[in-house]
């Protein structure tokens, strides 16, 4: 075994070269781990603040580089919401909160939010309208909250086949 660098890596020769392997009695291991873990931790928070919102969406899920495990360093976050059809997604209300979440969204991660909002009805519409998007929602989605995205587009009358699953 062979210490690569400082010794945060080890390098074990194999057939066509090396396997390496995280040293985990590293001081900087945990900073490493801690780092791995990211996504899944902003995935969490996500979670835990979307079901404060008032009122709660009915489903909530994030979509795009993200949930394709694609983003960079300048990459946003692309979160759906979707809301009872009695919910004004103009009301200050309303709006507030989502921009709320959207500036904790920059504090944890240094990344904006860009959110769609849908009343069911309008999602339906959407839907109907065959819009790129839904592809995209159906394809690389991570549920946050409430039913799949598979669901609501099959109960608007859309296909529910995704392409690809997505896991957290």
């Amino acid at each position: 075994m062979k210490r690569v660098e400082h010794g945060l890596v080890s390098a074990d020769p194999a057939n066509t070269g090396f396997l390496y392997r995280l040293n985990r009695e590293h001081v900087l291991a945990p900073a490493v781990l801690s780092a791995v873990a990211a996504r899944r931790e902003i995935l969490r928070r996500l979670t835990a603040a979307v079901v404060h919102l008032l009122p709660v969406p009915v489903h909530a899920s994030l979509f795009g580089s993200l949930a394709r495990g694609e983003a960079g360093s300048h990459s946003d976050l692309d979160l759906l919401l979707v809301t009872d059809d009695d919910l004004d997604t103009h009301d200050p209300l309303w709006t507030n909160q989502v921009l709320a979440l959207a500036d904790r969204v920059v504090a944890w991660t240094g990344n904006r939010m860009e959110t769609l909002t849908f009343t069911r009805s309008r999602l339906s519409d959407v839907i109907a309208q065959d819009e790129p998007i839904v592809a995209s929602w159906l394809s690389d989605s991570i549920l946050l909250h409430g039913p799949s995205i598979e669901t609501l587009v099959a109960s608007a009358g859309g296909t529910s086949t995704p392409t690809k699953a997505v896991r957290r």
